[in-house]
């Protein structure tokens, strides 16, 4: 499985042409900025994915509070349970979407 999708993501980041730029931000639980970015980064790596550290470069948003008012183009994603392999299967999936989306457009 695993060459399977180094595989995939290999020829997706070839195909894509733009990044996908993803800011995450965290209000509830300090240290939980930190570990969704971390682990964010080595599901999909840095040459797909790109983190900023600011909000207006971003694509989407990624907050566990509703007080982020977004611009036009980003798209917030609400991810309330850091610790929950439900919420971390409903994140892989959307952020999944997108790469995929931008790989073919």
């Amino acid at each position: 499985k695993d060459i399977f999708y180094n595989l995939a993501y290999f020829i997706i980041s070839s195909l894509q042409k733009k990044d996908l730029v993803v800011y995450v931000q965290c209000n509830k639980n300090m240290h939980s900025e930190s570990f969704i970015t971390n682990k964010i980064s080595s599901i999909f790596g840095n040459d797909i994915l790109k983190i900023t550290s600011f909000i207006e470069e971003a694509d989407i948003v990624i907050t566990d509070s509703n007080e982020h008012c977004c611009g036009k183009n980003q798209e917030v994603y609400f991810f309330e349970m850091t610790h929950s392999l439900d919420t971390w299967q409903q994140l892989t999936s959307f952020l999944q979407k997108k790469i995929l989306k931008l790989a073919f457009m």
